[in-house]
Protein backbone atom coordinates (compact mmCIF):
# COMPACT_ATOMS: atom_id res chain seq x y z
CA UNK A 1 0.00 0.00 0.00
CA UNK A 2 1.73 3.13 -0.91
CA UNK A 3 0.24 6.69 0.24
CA UNK A 4 -0.03 9.62 -1.85
CA UNK A 5 2.22 12.07 -0.98
CA UNK A 6 0.47 16.01 -1.42
CA UNK A 7 2.08 17.81 -3.87
CA UNK A 8 2.70 21.24 -2.08
CA UNK A 9 2.32 22.61 1.54
CA UNK A 10 -1.07 23.56 0.66
CA UNK A 11 -2.49 19.85 0.16
CA UNK A 12 -0.89 18.78 3.15
CA UNK A 13 -2.58 21.29 5.15
CA UNK A 14 -5.46 21.00 3.59
CA UNK A 15 -5.55 17.05 4.23
CA UNK A 16 -4.40 17.61 7.91
CA UNK A 17 -6.65 20.30 8.58
CA UNK A 18 -9.82 19.74 6.53
CA UNK A 19 -12.34 18.78 9.30
CA UNK A 20 -12.14 21.33 10.99
CA UNK A 21 -11.40 23.71 8.05
CA UNK A 22 -13.56 26.97 9.31
CA UNK A 23 -12.15 28.45 12.46
CA UNK A 24 -13.01 32.20 13.50
CA UNK A 25 -9.82 33.56 13.71
CA UNK A 26 -9.12 36.37 16.34
CA UNK A 27 -6.22 39.41 15.57
CA UNK A 28 -6.80 41.11 19.14
CA UNK A 29 -3.81 44.27 17.56
CA UNK A 30 -6.83 44.78 15.09
CA UNK A 31 -10.00 44.88 17.39
CA UNK A 32 -11.23 48.55 17.80
CA UNK A 33 -13.70 47.07 20.98
CA UNK A 34 -16.51 48.96 18.54
CA UNK A 35 -18.96 46.01 19.95
CA UNK A 36 -20.54 45.51 16.52
CA UNK A 37 -19.69 41.73 16.99
CA UNK A 38 -21.79 41.41 20.01
CA UNK A 39 -24.83 43.07 18.51
CA UNK A 40 -24.70 41.03 15.18
CA UNK A 41 -24.10 38.18 17.57
CA UNK A 42 -27.61 39.00 19.56
CA UNK A 43 -29.22 39.21 16.37
CA UNK A 44 -28.24 36.03 15.22
CA UNK A 45 -29.26 34.44 18.12
CA UNK A 46 -32.46 36.00 19.00
CA UNK A 47 -34.90 33.66 17.87
CA UNK A 48 -33.37 31.38 20.63
CA UNK A 49 -34.30 34.00 23.32
CA UNK A 50 -38.44 35.18 22.76
CA UNK A 51 -39.51 36.13 25.88
CA UNK A 52 -35.73 37.68 27.23
CA UNK A 53 -32.77 39.83 25.16
CA UNK A 54 -30.43 37.33 24.21
CA UNK A 55 -26.84 37.17 25.65
CA UNK A 56 -24.69 37.63 22.93
CA UNK A 57 -22.04 34.62 22.90
CA UNK A 58 -18.42 36.46 22.03
CA UNK A 59 -17.36 39.46 24.55
CA UNK A 60 -14.96 42.14 24.14
CA UNK A 61 -12.22 41.82 27.29
CA UNK A 62 -9.71 44.67 27.59
CA UNK A 63 -5.99 43.29 28.01
CA UNK A 64 -5.16 43.95 31.23
CA UNK A 65 -1.47 44.69 30.50
CA UNK A 66 -1.92 46.60 27.55
CA UNK A 67 -4.34 49.42 28.01
CA UNK A 68 -5.42 50.15 24.52
CA UNK A 69 -5.87 46.19 23.63
CA UNK A 70 -8.94 44.70 23.16
CA UNK A 71 -9.58 40.77 22.78
CA UNK A 72 -12.72 39.57 21.36
CA UNK A 73 -13.48 36.33 23.47
CA UNK A 74 -15.39 33.76 21.61
CA UNK A 75 -15.41 29.47 21.43
CA UNK A 76 -11.70 28.96 19.68
CA UNK A 77 -13.06 25.22 18.74
CA UNK A 78 -9.76 23.45 20.81
CA UNK A 79 -9.41 20.10 18.76
CA UNK A 80 -9.03 18.52 22.25
CA UNK A 81 -12.04 20.53 23.78
CA UNK A 82 -12.00 20.15 27.85
CA UNK A 83 -16.22 22.17 28.04
CA UNK A 84 -16.75 18.17 25.88
CA UNK A 85 -15.17 16.47 28.08
CA UNK A 86 -16.09 17.70 31.67
CA UNK A 87 -19.55 18.10 30.59
CA UNK A 88 -21.39 15.64 32.35
CA UNK A 89 -24.91 15.60 30.60
CA UNK A 90 -22.83 15.09 27.17
CA UNK A 91 -24.81 17.72 26.21
CA UNK A 92 -21.70 19.60 24.09
CA UNK A 93 -20.63 17.41 21.21
CA UNK A 94 -18.24 17.99 17.99
CA UNK A 95 -20.85 17.66 15.18
CA UNK A 96 -20.23 17.28 11.57
CA UNK A 97 -19.47 20.58 10.92
CA UNK A 98 -16.06 20.17 13.36
CA UNK A 99 -17.76 22.81 15.51
CA UNK A 100 -18.26 22.13 19.18
CA UNK A 101 -21.63 22.29 19.63
CA UNK A 102 -24.44 22.31 22.85
CA UNK A 103 -27.86 20.88 22.91
CA UNK A 104 -28.92 23.10 25.43
CA UNK A 105 -32.59 21.15 26.07
CA UNK A 106 -29.92 18.53 28.01
CA UNK A 107 -27.49 21.17 29.69
CA UNK A 108 -28.06 21.44 33.30
CA UNK A 109 -26.06 24.38 34.54
CA UNK A 110 -23.18 22.41 36.21
CA UNK A 111 -20.66 25.21 34.96
CA UNK A 112 -17.96 22.48 34.29
CA UNK A 113 -17.20 23.53 30.68
CA UNK A 114 -17.17 27.22 32.10
CA UNK A 115 -14.63 26.55 34.49
CA UNK A 116 -12.54 24.26 31.94
CA UNK A 117 -12.34 26.39 29.14
CA UNK A 118 -9.24 27.74 29.12
CA UNK A 119 -10.32 30.77 26.83
CA UNK A 120 -13.18 32.18 29.17
CA UNK A 121 -15.64 32.03 25.75
CA UNK A 122 -18.39 29.91 27.86
CA UNK A 123 -20.32 32.17 29.33
CA UNK A 124 -22.85 31.12 32.46
CA UNK A 125 -26.41 32.63 32.13
CA UNK A 126 -27.85 32.13 35.24
CA UNK A 127 -30.99 33.28 34.55
CA UNK A 128 -31.68 30.47 32.00
CA UNK A 129 -29.42 28.00 34.38
CA UNK A 130 -27.74 27.51 30.70
CA UNK A 131 -23.70 27.63 29.81
CA UNK A 132 -23.79 29.55 26.41
CA UNK A 133 -20.77 29.68 24.20
CA UNK A 134 -20.61 30.57 20.16
CA UNK A 135 -21.46 27.84 17.90
CA UNK A 136 -19.38 29.20 14.90
CA UNK A 137 -22.54 29.89 13.26
CA UNK A 138 -22.15 27.59 11.09
CA UNK A 139 -25.54 27.73 9.46
CA UNK A 140 -24.28 31.42 7.80
CA UNK A 141 -21.69 31.09 4.82
CA UNK A 142 -19.87 33.86 7.22
CA UNK A 143 -20.46 34.23 10.98
CA UNK A 144 -22.18 37.56 11.63
CA UNK A 145 -19.54 38.85 13.79
CA UNK A 146 -17.39 38.65 11.08
CA UNK A 147 -19.22 39.91 8.64
CA UNK A 148 -19.60 43.42 10.45
CA UNK A 149 -15.77 43.18 11.52
CA UNK A 150 -14.45 46.48 10.00
CA UNK A 151 -11.12 46.24 10.91
CA UNK A 152 -10.58 42.87 10.22
CA UNK A 153 -9.71 41.73 14.22
CA UNK A 154 -12.43 38.91 13.16
CA UNK A 155 -11.83 36.36 9.92
CA UNK A 156 -12.87 32.74 8.95
CA UNK A 157 -9.67 30.19 7.98
CA UNK A 158 -8.62 27.33 9.35
CA UNK A 159 -5.46 27.25 12.24
CA UNK A 160 -3.44 25.77 9.94
CA UNK A 161 -4.25 27.76 6.40
CA UNK A 162 -3.81 30.80 8.84
CA UNK A 163 -0.74 29.73 10.31
CA UNK A 164 1.31 28.87 7.37
CA UNK A 165 0.01 31.98 5.42
CA UNK A 166 1.82 34.18 8.48
CA UNK A 167 4.53 31.97 7.77
CA UNK A 168 4.81 32.94 4.42
CA UNK A 169 3.90 36.91 5.05
CA UNK A 170 6.59 36.74 7.51
CA UNK A 171 9.08 34.95 5.08
CA UNK A 172 8.92 37.54 2.50
CA UNK A 173 9.10 40.33 4.33
CA UNK A 174 11.94 39.20 5.90
CA UNK A 175 13.49 37.80 2.54
CA UNK A 176 12.86 41.30 1.13
CA UNK A 177 14.56 43.75 3.96
CA UNK A 178 17.83 43.79 3.06
CA UNK A 179 20.20 43.60 5.61
CA UNK A 180 23.48 46.07 6.04
CA UNK A 181 26.76 44.49 5.17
Amino acid sequence: MTLAVPANRRAMLDRMTGQYSRDIIVDATRCSACMKCVEACKVAIAHEHPTREPVARITIKPAASEGSLHLPLLCRNCAEASCVVACMTACRIRDGSGWVTTDYSRCVGCWMCVMTCPFGAIEAVHEEGLARKCDGCTSYDIPPCVAVCEPGALQVASYGNFAHERRQRFGARARSTSLPG
